[in-house]
């Protein structure tokens, strides 16, 4: 009996260790939408030509409609902590999903540029940062790196730190999944039909199901963090968490999975974040970037994830 209390005593000591995410509680729910007109039963624009464009940097809430293409973006701020986080849900209509943009096809490792200024060449409606592999070129291993079909780095790695170098792959029919840092080669990526990875990780959401032994073990420092998912082909979720400023303390891993579970993803994986965390809408970076070291700029970086294009984005 004295053993099995030593042992249950263990158990309870040990369990802060294993604990999940605390909850985060929303202090505002999704901004009200305004009326669009000329939309379709599907939620898209009925005229193949036509835009609706609306933000609302004050509020927190940005739109993007068109024949094809819906972005919705809502920033919330949390009741019980210091934290301020943006959620974006993308509908594409029969499109070919998410790519990456690279700020110069030619020289992948080279001409880095600010993330906005990267979206804007491609007249982007929707943008984020990436994984941010050009970082670690002679530094570390690098991962399996594809971009537009085109192999960057082709050897598949695995670390047991940040970043773990797990995959996020996005398909040419719009489907995007997980996998292991040594799971595929670059080819076998290839004939599967993939036409970029993103290789940074850990993975937050597999198969539906939340990596938590492992996002749990990974610590519980907060920081500013970036995701991308799907909730289901056509249907994608990118999450910023904005951190190391005096309004919002970032978030951990397993907290950043959570929410991305509550948006609906069956698929997710953490992106790079601290200082290369970025979301743009039209070419204007939305998020604050907090201080690290002496300094506050966001980070330079070589590519960037986007979607849709709109000859409204233009250079500034």
């Amino acid at each position: 009996m004295k053993k099995l209390a030593v042992l249950l005593l263990t158990a309870l000591l040990l369990l802060p260790l294993f604990a999940g995410a605390d909850e985060i509680i929303p202090a505002n729910e999704k901004h009200p939408r305004p009326e669009i007109e000329n939309v379709g039963e599907d939620g898209y624009l009925v005229n193949e030509d036509d835009e609706f464009i609306y933000e609302d940097a004050e509020e927190g809430l940005w739109l993007y409609v068109s024949s094809d293409l819906r972005v919705e973006i809502d920033r919330y701020t949390a009741s019980n902590m210091q934290l301020i986080w943006y959620t974006a849900h993308i509908w594409q209509k029969d499109g070919d999903g998410m790519h990456t943009f690279l700020s110069n096809p030619a020289k992948p490792f080279e001409d880095r540029m600010w993330v906005e200024q990267i979206a804007r060449k491609y007249q982007l409606v929707f943008a984020m940062n990436g994984d941010f592999y050009e970082d670690r070129v002679g530094n570390m291993p690098v991962g399996c790196i594809i971009r537009n079909g085109k192999v960057i780095n082709s050897k598949p790695s695995i670390r047991s730190e940040i970043p773990t170098l797990d995959i996020l792959a996005l398909f040419s029919d719009g489907t995007m999944r997980c996998f292991g840092g040594r799971s595929n080669t670059a080819d076998e990526y290839l004939a599967m039909g993939v036409t970029d990875t993103i290789c940074f990780g850990p993975i937050l959401i597999r198969d539906g199901a939340v990596n938590e032994k492992q996002l749990v073990d990974m610590g519980r420092a907060r920081e500013p963090r970036t995701a991308l998912g799907m909730v289901e082909k056509g249907h994608y979720v990118a999450m910023l968490v904005e951190g190391r400023t005096e309004n919002s303390i970032g978030s951990r891993y397993i907290e950043t999975a959570e929410m991305m579970a509550k948006e609906g993803c069956v698929e997710a994986l953490n992106l790079d974040g601290g200082q290369t965390a970025v979301m743009c809408f039209m070419g204007t970076k939305l998020n604050v970037t907090g201080q690290y070291g002496k300094g506050s700029e966001q980070r330079l970086v070589t590519d960037i994830v986007g979607i849709g294009h709109s000859v409204q984005v233009t250079e500034k």
